[in-house]
């Protein structure tokens, strides 16, 4: 049976205007114009990163450690087998409320004297094309479930340093701008700054479907800041 994806995803408004602005501040060797820019940019998400569960529960602790190493390496050799890297990043084994361990557990009870180990495996920079076959290769092969964490694009750095050249641009007209209409001009590049904004977080929910198709990812948002301080010299 092929395996589809469905994807429900929530991100942050699609806006693509960025702050800017300049201002006139004083410092100990005399007015100086200080300008900020930040350029935003909508791009198609390429790959994502895809997260499986692995639980076993059996009636003592060495053996739920064994059996879900076990369920763990099928699962990752899954992965590995569609040409993809799996990596197990955490890990962890549980007792039941009634052992006494502690008053909250964040996981169901697995039953009187029962031990539970639960493994998480993350496959990275998959391609949304791979990302049906291998949901169902995960599960398949024995994990609970599996799910696409996030989404992102393969070319975000160069992207990132094309918008931070547009926004230190934007960041130096505004600062000529200020300048000329204070009756001045702008002296020397005193100080020069740039940031890279975090993409946007991104809830996703996602269900294997035996309906085909390619995955539907939200656009993923890049930005990058510029600040620029210019000695202000009056004519």
């Amino acid at each position: 049976m092929r395996y589809g994806v469905v994807v429900l995803a929530m991100t942050l408004a699609p806006s693509l205007a960025g702050a800017q602005g300049a201002q006139v501040m004083q410092s100990d060797s005399g007015p100086v114009i200080v300008a900020s820019a930040t350029r935003t940019a909508r791009l198609a998400a390429d790959r994502a990163g895809v997260f499986a569960s692995v639980e076993v529960t059996a009636e003592s602790a060495t053996e739920a450690v064994q059996r879900g190493d076990r369920k763990v390496h099928d699962v990752v050799d899954a992965a590995g087998k569609l040409g993809l890297a799996g990596q197990t990043v955490s890990a962890a084994i549980s007792l039941t409320p009634g052992a006494g361990i502690s008053p909250y557990q964040p996981y169901p009870a697995a039953g009187p004297g029962l031990f539970t180990s639960r493994y998480v495996v993350r496959v990275l920079e998959v391609r949304l094309d791979q990302v049906g076959a291998l949901g169902a290769a995960l599960v398949t092969a024995g994990a609970s479930n599996a799910s696409v964490s996030f989404f992102e694009v393969s070319a975000a750095d160069s992207a990132r340093r094309g918008l931070r050249a547009e926004a230190v641009d934007e960041a130096r007209r505004d600062a000529e701008a200020l300048a000329v209409s204070l009756g001045g001009r702008l002296g020397a590049l005193l100080e020069a700054t740039s940031s890279s904004a975090p993409v946007p977080a991104t809830t996703t929910f996602v269900t294997f479907q035996p309906t085909g198709g390619p995955t539907q990812a939200p656009d993923v948002l890049v930005s990058a800041s510029a600040t620029l301080r210019f000695r202000f010299v009056p004519r």
